[in-house]
């Protein structure tokens, strides 16, 4: 389930979700005008087209609150930058005393491994030898 909500608010999953969620809404409210003024054609009578423009209306009214709180949380997100960038430096000041000494550890996600060589061959770092290991990249 972490992995879910992890995945949920992703900078890249929310903004699909508001994208989506605004354009169904809008596709909802256009039909349901549609669906008013073409109820003739339809063969509904006033109290049917109106029933359906009711429903219609509502479901769209329900994605233009979802795309709202998916976009909200996605420019939350985006303004978070700043709080992660100085995590990030305390773990890389950490990996970076662990790489000293060949080994890699991070005790809040308890990782201790050891590190290997992948050196250049080709163009290409030679990582064929990685299995569960952490390597560095020559240059």
């Amino acid at each position: 389930m972490p992995n879910l909500v992890t995945s949920l608010l992703n900078s890249r999953v929310l903004a699909l979700i508001a994208g989506l969620a605004a354009g169904v809404a809008v596709i909802l409210l256009i039909r349901a005008g549609q669906m008013w003024r073409s109820r003739r054609s339809y063969g509904y009578s006033v109290y049917e087209a109106d029933v359906h423009r009711k429903r219609l209306l509502s479901l769209g009214g329900a994605g233009v609150v979802l795309a709202l709180v998916a976009g909200a949380v996605y420019a939350y997100w985006l303004a978070r930058p700043a709080v992660d960038q100085q995590a990030s430096t305390a773990v890389q000041a950490e990996e970076t005393a662990s790489i000293e000494g060949m080994k890699l550890v991070i005790p809040k996600l308890a990782v201790e491994t050891s590190l290997i060589d992948a050196p250049v061959v080709a163009q290409q770092w030679d990582v064929s030898r990685l299995r569960y290991e952490v390597a560095h990249l020559e240059g």
